[in-house]
């Protein structure tokens, strides 16, 4: 069983042993794991495999139509229809219960919106049972756009299942070769993307991996994410350059339309496409009497390999093709990769926080953060601080409650977030006051 995914196998399990045929959606980021997840659910059992491409239905049915005959030696016809096809599969089943498996199925919905209906009829007519899994990676398609794209057709699935990136300490046990001292610098990078994970060394420092695979033109990570982007989306220029605003501090709509020109409406959309695309998010604070000191209305990347390229390659294009792998790394990445890398140690601290509390998010504020604030299902709010690469001392524990006042939040208990250690007179005040002092990387 995959190591981080035994609710999800469950999931998929119930929904095969259970009777009748049934549709059912998976989705999640590229890279996350999706189709080694759904190889391994299939190991053993009767199952056919389909990626879709970006291309019109009549040619999508013809490269499916002649995937299957060339791979089940059946006759088809050119262009043959969805039923035709499905009765060729289920038919190598030989009675039993099969999976078939359609990867990037929106490309089929997007260019016949009747698709799943379709599917739906094939399986009414068949008199074998099967499991249609339809995975993709629009997600925010799926969960913003897909029902009214499909209408009334929505009935006919059974239901849906995200595949979410894995957290730091999962991705930690799926990849134990890794040098310990690299994983959450690699983390920061890759993160809980497996797919992108494979294309590190394990034994490599994390700079030599960058120099290698990320600024290396000759490598497959180089060049991937223009590649991606050309395909998904129609204007890749446009979203780039709000990609690029983004990744440099332009994170609400108006400084966006600043720096860009583009109009307010037109930068929503390309947000609101992005944000389907799992790559940007809108950031809210914690809601507070503090509403006044809050910062509202931004946006930022959320895609740990889209800000590395955008931070750090993207702006710097005309050095990469002129420097060694080490005169750029030593010019455009070296000093600034431990400020990147503390970000990351942020979102490790909040999945920490995740395993003891309800409710997990933040506070962003005019003069300052609060990188977590924690509730439990009894309300209790626990504020955090979360500090990589320095030790923490009593200064640092007065601008967290200098925050919680100007959010007008008040915290049952306080945590502090080091891996450099603590100061004496922090260590002092925790042995008095509601106050945590943790450590979890090391």
């Amino acid at each position: 069983m995959i190591t981080g995914r035994e609710s999800e196998l469950n999931f998929l399990e119930t929904n095969f042993k259970g009777s009748g045929s049934k549709m059912i959606i998976t989705y999640g980021s590229k890279g996350v794991g999706k189709t080694t997840l759904l190889r391994d659910f299939s190991k053993q059992k009767p199952s056919y495999y389909y990626a879709a491409r970006c291309c019109s239905d009549r040619e999508q049915k013809y490269f499916f139509g002649q995937e299957v005959q060339k791979s089940l030696g059946i006759t088809l016809k050119p262009f043959p229809e969805t039923e035709e096809i499905l009765k060729g599969i289920l038919d190598s089943f030989k009675g039993k219960k099969g999976i078939l498996v359609i990867d990037e199925f929106h490309y089929f919905v997007k260019s016949n919106a009747g698709f799943i209906g379709e599917l739906n009829n094939a399986i009414k007519s068949s008199p074998s049972e099967v499991l249609i899994v339809l995975c993709t990676s629009a997600s925010g398609w799926v969960e913003n756009s897909m029902v009214k794209k499909i209408g009334a057709d929505a009935l006919n699935i059974s239901s849906l299942l995200k595949i979410r990136e894995y957290k730091f300490k999962d991705i930690c046990n799926i990849f134990p070769d890794f040098n310990k001292n690299t994983l959450l610098g690699t983390y920061a990078i890759l993160g809980g993307f497996p797919g992108l994970w494979k294309s590190f060394s394990p034994e490599a420092s994390l700079e030599d991996n960058i120099k290698d695979y990320l600024i290396n033109r000759e490598s497959r990570l180089y060049d991937q994410l223009s590649v991606y982007m050309s395909e998904e989306l129609r204007e890749p220029a446009v979203y780039c350059t709000i990609l690029s605003c983004l990744s440099k501090g332009s994170t609400k709509l108006n400084n966006i339309y600043k720096h860009t020109g583009f109009s307010r409406a037109k930068i929503s959309v390309y947000l609101k496409n992005l944000m389907e695309l799992d790559m940007v998010e809108k950031v809210y604070s914690y809601e507070s009497e503090g509403y006044a000191d809050a910062q509202k209305g931004m946006y930022r990347i959320i895609n740990p390999y889209i800000l590395f390229y955008f931070r750090f390659i993207y702006p710097n294009k005309t050095f990469i093709e002129e420097a060694s792998s080490n005169e750029f790394y030593d010019a455009h990445i070296k000093d600034a990769l431990e400020g990147f890398i503390e970000e990351a140690y942020r979102k490790v601290c909040r999945e920490h926080v995740q395993t003891e509390y309800s409710y997990v998010g933040e506070w962003l504020g005019k003069n300052g953060n609060l990188d977590i604030v924690a509730k439990n299902n009894d309300k209790d709010i626990c504020l955090c601080d979360c500090t990589l690469n320095r030790t923490v001392n009593y200064e640092d524990l007065e601008w967290l409650k200098f925050c919680a006042s100007k959010a007008k939040i008040k915290a049952k208990k306080y945590r502090l977030y080091s891996e450099k250690g603590f100061e004496p007179d922090v260590v002092k005040a925790a042995e008095s006051e509601n106050l945590e002092l943790l450590s979890i990387i090391n």
